[in-house]
This record gives C-alpha cells, structure tokens and sequence, in this order.
C-alpha cells in the first residue's frame, strides 16, 4: 500500500518536473531565437493540470502491451512526455499550417440548426434553415 502510494507521489512529482522542464526548454529557445538574453524562469505557478495528464495517463500505460516489453519506468515516461509535450507543443502548431487542411472550429456566432424527432417528423428530417450546415444538392436519406 505504502509502496503504490509513494510510486504515485513520484510520478506525480516528475510529470510536474518534465511540464515546467519543458516550458522552460521552449521559452529558452524562443529566446535564442528572438536574440534576447538567455535568463531561466521557472514559473510553474501557472502550470495548470491539462499540462500535467499526458504523462499521468502515459505513466499508467507503461506497463500494458506493446509498451510493457520496453520496461520504461512510470516516472520516466511521464516526465518524457510532459517535457515533450510542453517543449513542442507549441512547434508543432505549425504543421496544421503547412499542410493546407483547415482546422475545424465552431463560431459561436454562426447559427445552426438543431432537429429533433417531433420536428423532424415521420419518416424524414426537415429542411434546414438558412445558415444551417447542409450544402447545395443535399438529400436526407428515406427510411
């Protein structure tokens, strides 16, 4: 019991560890790049945990398969991938960019439409409101 508990605490510990190692690896290299003095800031103060559940979850993985053949401790595979995840994170962004595919994202402003089966009726959906998502040469299927 005491032994899980304290493997618990240290993987919390390094996943926490590899988050900010990681922010701190991508701010020192933004530096570089921008020209700026090179100074370390360790601002884990506004860590927050969706930084941190990476390396959790890889942690808990470590040990089913195929991963288990490699005998990566849980600690170290949370701190990887947090410090993977804090440090290019943010590179990878880019690569969205690069290969022409447009993310989708909602815009809260734009209207849709929303059907449920009193309006839709027997045997077919309605029509779709102007601003709805349904395109030009739309046809619902028949049952």
């Amino acid at each position: 019991m005491i032994r899980s508990l304290r493997r618990a605490v240290m993987v919390m510990v390094y996943a926490v560890v590899g988050a900010v190692a990681g922010r701190v690896a991508m701010d020192l290299r933004q530096r570089h790049l921008r020209g700026e003095p090179l100074e370390v800031k360790l601002d884990a103060s506004s860590l927050r945990p969706q930084e941190v559940v990476p390396g959790l979850i890889a942690a808990m993985r470590v040990r089913d398969r195929p991963w288990s053949y490699l005998h990566i401790p849980g600690w170290f595979a949370a701190f990887a991938v947090n410090f993977a995840v804090a440090a290019l994170g943010r590179e990878l962004r880019p690569l969205d960019e690069v290969t022409g595919e447009p993310r989708a994202v909602l815009d809260p402003a734009e209207p849709r439409t929303v059907v449920t089966r009193a309006e839709a009726g027997p045997g077919g959906a309605s029509a779709p409101e102007a601003g709805g998502s349904a395109g030009a040469g739309f046809t619902p299927f028949e049952e």
